[in-house]
């Protein structure tokens, strides 16, 4: 596991302390796939607090900043609804660049549109989602930012809770993704925080080594109990 700078260090600390990731084996979270597992990550939650909020748009700045140099003219960053929209506002004002929001399906009211902030077209866009999961949101994302006009260059996400962001990257437009932090990043916090012992930390890993087989499992043991 690569050592974690102290910026990202205190937000996993605060992540933690502020009870946006937690993990609960025995009422397991559903997820908007609607599967269920142990973990759960609700950054929605970062903006009541304001210092971890602002670490983290830090840290963003700080990965996207290299990335602008010479092209900042025509550049934009991009959210996608609704979770990173706060902060990636934040993100955007502190670089200079305009803002989309993506939602993740069209309004079913006015123009129906999936875009926010304005026409796209001819945009350089660095989109950013708070929590990767099953990996369909960023697709969808840069789907309607292309058709749109505009062009993607860059995908990154505060969290995930896969080992990192590759096997969502095989169905993006770019090759240039990253992730603040992953499950992995939280392993010594939550030991260390009695969220979690090592053999919570196996049941964890269990999950993600199986997601299906430990959702098809909870539910036959839910229709066992009922029974």
């Amino acid at each position: 596991m690569t050592k974690l700078d102290a910026n990202l260090s205190r937000i996993v600390q605060g992540v933690i302390e502020c009870g946006i990731f937690h993990v609960d084996f025995e009422n397991p979270t559903t997820y908007t796939n609607g599967m269920r597992g142990p973990p759960y990550a609700n950054f929605r939650d970062v903006q009541g607090y304001l210092q971890l909020r602002d670490l983290i748009v830090e840290a963003l700045v700080s990965k996207l900043a290299p990335r602008l140099r010479g092209m900042r003219g025509n550049c934009a960053i991009a959210g996608i609804q609704s979770g990173i929209i706060p902060i990636s506002t934040l993100v955007a004002d502190r670089l200079g660049l305009s803002h989309f929001s993506v939602r993740k399906e069209p309004k079913q009211h006015g123009i129906n549109r999936s875009i926010d902030g304005g026409n796209p077209a001819g945009k350089i866009c660095f989109l950013l989602d708070d929590v990767v999961n099953n990996g369909t949101s960023m697709p969808k994302a840069c789907k309607a930012l292309e058709e749109a006009g505009a062009n993607v260059i860059c995908c990154g996400s505060i969290f995930t809770y896969k080992k990192d962001l590759s096997v969502v990257g095989r169905t993006l437009p770019t090759t240039d993704i990253f992730s603040l932090l992953t499950r992995q990043d939280f392993q010594g916090a939550l030991i260390e925080a009695g969220i979690l012992d090592e053999v919570g930390w196996d049941r964890l890993l269990a999950w993600r080594d199986n997601p299906e087989g430990w959702n098809a499992d909870y539910v036959m043991g839910l229709r066992s109990s009922a029974d």
